[in-house]
């Protein structure tokens, strides 16, 4: 539910207590061929609002809704009708790519891209999120209102703050002794860990509500019980057995957890680290520590619009289905401003970004053994 800087550099946070102050852009304005192109953040907002690019068009949402609502159904009727393994098999693999397009839209729900009005957001929030899928509201917005605040800051941003992985060298240090030795398997465990997304931050979201105790927390907690309740309830509900459901179960979860990884690992993971006490201002942050993914059409549906994760950053409110038009705008901003817009395609992000967790493993290990050699010698003299 982040939102996006005014005029004045001032930075929207919905539903979080008003305008968080942060510094204005600072680019560097380049004449010649660029004009009349915007050249501040101020004159890039101006553009895209006059364009109606933070406009939502009702329909859009409503039909995605309706096309994964009725693919949870659709799996649900398979697992009925076929309760036998492989079927369970094939109705968990459907039932998680729903769940993790359900996932997307509580995602705009969060940015409040097409329900503006406070109250029927949070509801909208608590059905796609909390009954649907299990996780926490509240959790995911204060969690990533942080993230669009501090993308890619060591020690602020709570995306790249996880106790089994490092994407900086500087953060090996604050990771507990019995981690390191899984940290330095990292760029081959996190293949492990992907199944396990969604019933991690399951628990993380729960943990999160009963520490902090948000305002409507009760209701919270009843709707992420209500989800429980329903899912557990399938085998009596559908008349399926038990150990169908066990496997739907099994393979749904794994394919949510990966789907989830493999939508949001591209963004940022493997761009450019704040090291932690710097800032770089908004701009800078927002563009260099994100990464756009060249997508067709069907990839891009699977992304949710955060293919366009450049444009998502700087317009967090913009419908997604209007990212891809917003695309021209910011990159002749980029060009003024001097800043990259990096855009690869789906293999080559993919890379980029598990390939980053090995690199920063093998910068780990040779800081380590020049640290090693440099108290050797200092202890020979």
């Amino acid at each position: 539910m982040a939102g996006y800087p005014d005029s004045r550099g001032r930075c929207e946070f919905a539903g979080q207590g008003g305008p968080v102050g942060i510094p204005p852009p600072t680019a560097t304005v380049l004449r010649g061929p660029m004009q009349p192109g915007p050249t501040t953040y101020a004159q890039l907002s101006h553009q895209v609002r006059a364009a109606g690019l933070l406009t939502p068009n009702p329909w859009f949402y409503f039909l995605n809704l309706a096309f994964a609502l009725g693919a949870l159904s659709l799996s649900l009727l398979f697992l009925t009708v076929m309760p036998v393994w492989w079927a369970a098999v094939i109705a968990g693999l459907g039932f998680g790519l729903a769940s993790s397009q359900i996932g997307l839209m509580g995602h705009d729900v969060g940015h409040i891209q097409f329900i503006r009005r406070k109250l029927p957001n949070q509801l909208a929030g608590m059905f796609l999120g909390n009954i649907l899928l299990g996780f926490s509201r509240h959790w995911w917005v204060s969690k990533h209102n942080l993230h669009h605040a501090t993308p890619n800051s060591v020690g602020e941003d709570p995306d790249v703050e996880f106790s089994l992985l490092v994407f900086s060298p500087d953060q090996m240090g604050s990771r507990a002794a019995w981690a390191k030795p899984l940290v330095r398997r990292q760029g081959f465990l996190i293949f492990v860990y992907m199944p396990l997304q969604a019933m991690n931050a399951r628990l993380g979201s729960m943990r999160h509500v009963l520490a902090t105790r948000p305002r409507l927390w009760r209701l919270e907690v009843a709707t992420i019980l209500v989800h429980f309740a329903l899912y557990l309830s399938i085998p009596l509900l559908l008349g399926v057995g038990w150990l169908p459901f066990l496997i739907f179960a099994l393979v749904h979860q794994a394919v949510f957890g990966i789907c989830n990884v493999l939508i949001f690992a591209p963004n940022h993971k493997g761009m450019p680290m704040v090291p932690e006490g710097e800032h770089w201002g908004f701009l800078k942050t927002q563009i260099v520590t994100a990464r756009n993914v060249r997508s067709p059409l069907a990839i891009a549906w699977f992304f949710g619009g955060l293919n366009y994760q450049i444009e998502h950053h700087l317009f967090p409110t913009m419908p997604r289905h209007n990212l891809r038009k917003a695309r021209p705008y910011v990159k002749a901003l980029c060009a003024a401003a001097r800043l990259p817009y990096v855009e690869e395609g789906v293999v080559a992000s993919y890379r980029g970004s598990f390939g980053h967790l090995t690199n920063v493993t093998r910068e780990i290990e040779t800081l380590s053994r020049a640290e090693a050699l440099r108290l050797k010698t200092l202890k020979s003299s």
